[in-house]
């Protein structure tokens, strides 16, 4: 299984347990598939889906991750590295709830979040997502705005934030 796929399932898992604890009661995580099948979520959940995956008002608090690699093939004096961007699309039921899971994915991933190989029976530990700092010795960006017109029908998608950040794994 190459990076950019190790990447994304765990920053998930990373996630996962990140919300299973963040607030003192621990959100039963729900997944895409969950969602397509139409399992009925039990509170208090969350789901956690690809940002292309379309979804309803009645599915919040939810969270759509998006990401962007890129490849550097030569780096002096190491190995090749991949280089990427994650935006956490939070939507939730109202304003406190966004802005709580926003500030709960920043403070929670923090600086980093270990890679995992997924390729063999059970994950193992392959190295270090990094996360970069920025001009303002920022990890985390918490972006709040509003969304595409057709969302702005149901009143609950309005409460919507992105945390956003940039990675290299080593």
């Amino acid at each position: 299984m190459k990076t950019p796929r190790n990447v994304k399932r765990s920053f998930y898992a990373a996630l996962e347990s990140l919300l299973g604890s963040a607030f003192g009661t621990a959100f039963n995580v729900y997944y895409e598939s969950d969602l397509r099948d139409g399992t009925t979520p039990t509170r208090p959940y969350i789901y956690i889906i690809d940002a292309n995956v379309v979804f309803k008002a009645e599915h919040l608090p939810l969270i759509a991750i998006w990401f962007r690699f890129s490849y550097r093939g030569i780096q002096l004096g190491g190995p090749a590295l991949w280089h990427g961007e994650v935006s956490c699309e939070v939507y939730a039921r109202n304003r406190g709830e966004r802005e709580d899971i926003a500030a709960a994915i920043a403070e929670g991933i923090a600086s980093s979040f270990v890679i995992y190989d997924y390729s063999g029976d059970t994950p193992t530990a392959w190295g270090t997502a990094s996360i970069y700092e920025g001009p303002a010795n920022e990890y985390w960006a918490l972006d709040f705005g509003s969304v595409a017109d057709e969302l702005a029908v149901e009143g609950t998608l309005l409460n919507w934030v992105s945390a956003s950040s940039r990675f290299w794994c080593k």
